[in-house]
């Protein structure tokens, strides 16, 4: 078994970050001073500090074509349901997909084409015939997403 890891970096508050990892990521957290504080990270230690200024990022990372995000980390998590478009020309159209972390606990991402898309838009509209077309959703390659 590989040794739990330690990862520290900068944030901007410790208050926008408590609720976010702690509240919607479902983080626990660890020890902390008025400056850092830690969380579980999948059985792993990572340290958010507000002493300096958070790293820039940049998509410039090249992996399968694709300008990914740098510098990142992350976990590997299984898809429950991969990568599908949902409501295809309708302004919620979306790409959603959901992941089990290690511990279980389902995770479902959605990404948007347009702003507050997510929210926006029912099928309601639609005329019957066409709504099986926008309901049945249809996988998307990686390189699809929104």
């Amino acid at each position: 078994m590989a040794s739990p890891f330690h990862y520290s970096f900068f944030v901007t508050d410790l208050e926008g970050t408590r609720p976010f990892q702690g509240e919607i990521l479902g983080r626990h957290e660890g020890h902390c001073t008025e400056a850092w504080v830690d969380f579980d990270f999948f059985g792993n230690q990572i340290s958010v500090h507000t002493t300096g200024t958070p790293a820039t990022t940049e998509d410039k990372g090249a992996v399968d074509g694709i300008a990914l995000r740098m510098p990142h980390f992350g976990a590997d998590l299984r898809f429950v349901i991969e990568p599908r478009l949902r409501v295809e020309c309708l302004p919620a159209e979306q790409v959603t997909m959901c992941l089990l972390d290690p511990r279980g606990s389902a995770l479902e991402f959605k990404a948007s084409r347009r702003p507050g898309g997510i929210l926006g838009g029912t099928l309601r509209d639609v005329p019957r015939q066409a709504r099986d077309r926008f309901t049945t959703g249809r996988t998307v390659a990686t390189t699809d997403v929104l």
